[in-house]
């Protein structure tokens, strides 16, 4: 059977590329019972910088409301950027 494109499949590779090249990473921690939160988290955490916990709102995950500002926090913060459960990989 062919495959055929997707837009969203297509946008979510370019949002990863988007956010590794800020200099996020993606990890996911189990908490139990079948339950796993996806995050991007920096890096490399700098002390010096303070950190910045971007949550997102309902409706979409958390690439496709933050992609836009990301390289805006990147400088100036550690940034972390959870899927909140439900969502994105989580």
């Amino acid at each position: 059977m062919a495959s055929c494109f997707s837009y969203v499949s297509s946008r979510n590779k370019c949002y990863q590329y988007s956010f590794s090249r800020a200099g996020l990473r993606s990890s996911t921690s189990d908490l139990g019972d079948g339950t796993v939160v996806h995050c991007w988290v920096p890096q490399t955490h700098i002390d010096s910088k303070p950190t910045l916990l971007l949550l997102h709102g309902i409706g979409a995950n958390a690439m496709w409301q933050w992609d836009r500002f990301i390289d805006r926090f990147i400088p100036r913060f550690n940034v972390y950027v959870p899927d909140l459960i439900f969502f994105g990989e989580s």
